[in-house]
Parts: structure tokens; C-alpha cells; sequence
């Protein structure tokens, strides 16, 4: 690898970490669905609320995997707010998709969430979709 392309590299991780964690709420979900989409290019769904239908608890899907996913990115995480959502976004999901997905997974862009991060392992853990 050449310096310049080192060099490019760094600099493109450096702008996806940047816009990673200054995106929130909407920005948040397209910038994910951007990266899902580049990625799994035959793959992975993105959708976007339809009207008063909404999302119905799915940000996006990738088929191969059976995975649905749901993004959420407030401008601040805390733990009740946290918990609330992934158990609201969780039978939200089971209820509109279930039969429909093997994996639910819970996307945020908390730069710190240390504080918080086992106590929402240990409710995401507890959910059972079954």
C-alpha cells in the first residue's frame, strides 16, 4: 500500500467515524442505510416510514442473514429512554415482522455508552422472539 493510499484510507475513517457519531434521528438512519446498502449491495433493505404506516419497527433488513434492524440515535442516550425504545422497537418487531427474522439488532451511535451498555445487553439479551 502506498503512503498516499495509507493516507486516504486514514482519511476516509477518520470522516465515517466523524459522521457516525454527529448524525442523529433521520440523518442517522439514511447514513446507516447508506453504509448497509455499499456493503451488502444485493443484500440488505433499507426502509423509510410510509405515511401514517411508519416503519413498523424496521429500519432495515438483510435477507441472507434474517436480520432486521433498528437504528436509534438521540442527541443524548440515557438508560430508561434506551430501554423503552428497544423493548418498544422489539415487540414492535415481532409483532409486524416476526416470522420474517431470526436476529433483531439494535443500532445506536452512543460515542460513550459505557455506562449503560450492560444494562441494555442484559434487556436485549432477555427478549425472547419466541
Amino acid at each position: 500500500m502506498s503512503v498516499f493510499d495509507a493516507f486516504a484510507e486514514y482519511h476516509y475513517e477518520l470522516h465515517l467515524r466523524l459522521k457516525f457519531h454527529e448524525e442523529t434521528g433521520d440523518a442517522f438512519q439514511v447514513l446507516f442505510s447508506r453504509l448497509m446498502s455499499k456493503t451488502y449491495p444485493d443484500d440488505f433493505h433499507p426502509t423509510r416510514p410510509w405515511g401514517n404506516v411508519g416503519d413498523r419497527k424496521c429500519d432495515g433488513y438483510r435477507v441472507s442473514t434474517r436480520a432486521l434492524y433498528q437504528c436509534y440515535a438521540p442527541s443524548e442516550l440515557t438508560l430508561e429512554k434506551a430501554k423503552a425504545k428497544i423493548v418498544a422497537d422489539f415487540e414492535g418487531a415481532l409483532a409486524h415482522h416476526g416470522e420474517f427474522w431470526d436476529t433483531w439488532v439494535f443500532v445506536h451511535n452512543a460515542v460513550d455508552a459505557s455506562a449503560i451498555y450492560h444494562p441494555l445487553v442484559r434487556l436485549a439479551s432477555s427478549l425472547n422472539p419466541v
